[in-house]
């Protein structure tokens, strides 16, 4: 399978890979990982693995193709797959894990969360992943607003239900009920209020989520918005 002796992950071959994950091309990827393994631990120019790049461009199903040529996952590629045993594995080893961030500024509980992996969000949380903890990126989100962003009810009751702020700020001052109200998603919108989401709070551009919801055409959703 693996040569013997591999070529480096040279940048034009490199872009090619990154390209074929894009795509999601299973075979170019595989064909491009048979003739260079190296390839299997490439980072792309961001900083980011290809293996990483994979998972964020909704194509986990490469993931193995890079185990089978040699990659090892660390533990932020293993929250974002949603590698459960090995994440956890990791974690047993180097328990400091939970405070660190991936080269993006995201942690591993953020990833897991807004990947949908909700058993492994729990043994993070269980094993002490601070709930409210933000990225360290410019985006400044917290576990609560990827499961919003992803529209995730069950996840995000479940981050609620272990003391996750609901009025939590991020980029921008917008807060997980502003972004529910965005996507128009009254589910959400309740179960934030239920645990204390205030309706009235602005963002730092005076934006309330009344009227995000209405600017997106959810009227309805608007207008109950403005009654709380």
């Amino acid at each position: 399978m693996a040569a013997m002796n591999p070529m480096p992950a040279d940048h034009a071959s490199v872009g090619l890979l990154l390209n074929a994950i894009q795509r999601g091309d299973s075979r170019e990827t595989r064909l491009l990982l048979r003739d260079n393994p190296a390839l299997a631990h490439a980072v792309g120019p961001d900083g980011l693995s290809a293996l990483l790049h994979a998972v964020y461009n909704g194509h986990p199903e490469l993931v193995p193709l890079f185990v089978e040529y040699g990659a090892r996952l660390d533990f932020f590629e293993s929250c974002a797959a949603g590698d459960r045993d090995r994440a956890l594995a990791l974690l047993e080893a180097d328990p400091s894990l939970l405070g660190r961030f991936a080269p993006d500024g995201h942690h591993g509980l953020g990833l897991a969360v807004f990947f949908g992996h909700r058993q492994l969000a729990e043994d993070l949380l269980s094993r002490g992943a601070d709930v409210n903890t933000v990225s360290a990126n410019a985006q400044k989100v917290a576990a609560l607003h990827s499961a919003v962003a992803r529209s995730n009810v069950a996840m995000a009751r479940m981050l609620l239900a272990r003391g996750a702020s609901p009025d939590a700020p991020q980029s921008g001052g917008f807060t997980p009920l502003h972004a529910a109200a965005f996507h128009g998603n009254r589910e959400l919108v309740e179960l934030l209020l239920a645990y204390g989401a205030n309706p009235a709070r602005e963002t730092r551009d005076g934006i309330t989520a009344a009227t995000l919801a209405a600017d997106r055409g959810h009227h309805d959703l608007a207008a109950w918005l403005a009654q709380r």
